[in-house]
């Protein structure tokens, strides 16, 4: 299921966050969109629906956001 993996932006947690506090900090809005996605009617969804569920059925991975834009006209990268 990792074909198309969703991406999500969060509050920035003080430069390099330690994994435990992002994923707990988290974990019941990414496991409510998803499991949106698969099935709206919420009367069907798992009633487990605890961290250890969702670290279960999910793998994440935390990356740092960074973005390079070209200015237009400079021929330069800026990075914000």
């Amino acid at each position: 299921m990792r074909r198309d993996p969703d991406v999500f932006l969060v509050d920035d947690l003080e430069n390099e966050p330690e994994r435990e506090i992002v994923v707990k900090r988290y974990y019941k809005t990414i496991f409510d969109h998803e499991l949106d996605t698969w099935m709206t009617d919420r009367s069907l969804w798992p009633t487990k629906r605890g961290l250890r569920t969702f670290l279960e059925w999910f793998d994440i991975d935390i990356a740092p956001w960074f973005s390079t834009s070209r200015t237009i006209g400079s021929g330069k990268n800026r990075t914000e």
